[in-house]
This record gives C-alpha cells, sequence and structure tokens, in this order.
C-alpha cells in the first residue's frame, strides 16, 4: 500500500471510528519489566518482534533497550534514557519522566511472558487487519483499472 497515495492504515480505521487492535497499558508493563529485571530481558529480548508495540514512543524505548541489549551493554531506566537522548528521540518516546514511570511502575517481571504473548496476538491481528486492507485497495485498483480499459 503506497503512503503517498492514501492515508494509513491507522488514519483510515481512525477516521472511520475504529482503533487497532492493542493493550498500551500491557506494553508499558513489558517495557518496565525489561528495564527492571535482567532475567526478564534475557529471556524475552528474542521472543518480541519489532512490531510488537503499537504505541509509537514504546516502540521508540523498544528500539533502545533491543538496542543497549545487542551491544552487550546494561539496560536499566538510566541507560534507556542516556539511549534514546543520544538517538535524539527522547522527546518522541514520551520524555524522561515518562520512561521513568515505566519501570518504576513495575513491581514484577513475573507474568511477561503472558504479556508478551497478549500483545503477539493483537499485533497478529494488527497485520492481519493490514493485509486485507492492502489486498481489498488493491482489488479496488484492479477494477477501477479494469473499468477504464473496458470503457476506452
Amino acid at each position: 500500500m503506497e503512503t503517498n497515495d492514501c492515508l494509513s492504515l491507522k488514519q483510515t480505521l481512525e477516521a472511520i471510528g475504529e482503533e487497532l487492535p492493542n493493550a498500551v497499558e500491557l506494553e508499558k508493563c513489558v517495557l518496565g519489566a525489561l528495564m527492571v529485571d535482567p532475567n526478564a530481558l534475557y529471556w524475552m529480548i528474542d521472543k518480541i518482534p519489532n512490531g510488537l508495540f503499537y504505541n509509537k514512543a514504546h516502540r521508540l524505548v523498544f528500539g533502545a533497550i533491543r538496542g543497549l541489549y545487542e551491544d552487550s551493554r546494561k539496560v536499566d531506566m538510566v541507560t534507556v534514557i542516556e539511549e534514546l537522548r543520544r538517538e535524539g528521540c527522547l522527546e518522541q518516546a514520551g520524555g524522561a519522566l515518562y520512561v521513568s514511570q515505566l519501570a518504576s511502575g513495575v513491581m514484577s517481571a513475573a507474568h511477561i511472558e503472558t504479556h508478551v504473548a497478549f500483545l503477539t496476538e493483537k499485533h497478529i491481528q494488527r497485520e492481519l487487519i493490514r493485509t486485507a486492507t492492502e489486498i481489498k485497495l488493491h482489488l479496488k485498483l484492479q477494477n477501477c483499472t479494469l473499468s477504464k480499459t473496458v470503457s476506452t
């Protein structure tokens, strides 16, 4: 789907009063758990696909977490904030206060596996909607091209 030629899927759904499947509160829990529990980070980082997070700020925070982890650097609230600052996207990620609230709002990472599984379901639902919408748009464009060809 060409984003230059039409609205994004999210914009289109918002325009008709629909929101893509998401669980932003669980996203916060997962990000916080990754920052406060090294074991959760170690066991879950490779099970989290890049598009898992619906919220843009959360995608940025996760990108910083993944980058730190892949560089074998310590992952915690301070290093994530500094990484976001270094990348020039701290404000887009909600600012230092927001990132610190993500970390401080988590008491335990005990259910992170369940949370990631639920977020994965939401991610798959979004991808199915995106794919179905692209197919529908493609078919409409094909039909439009066919109509023009037949009428000339």
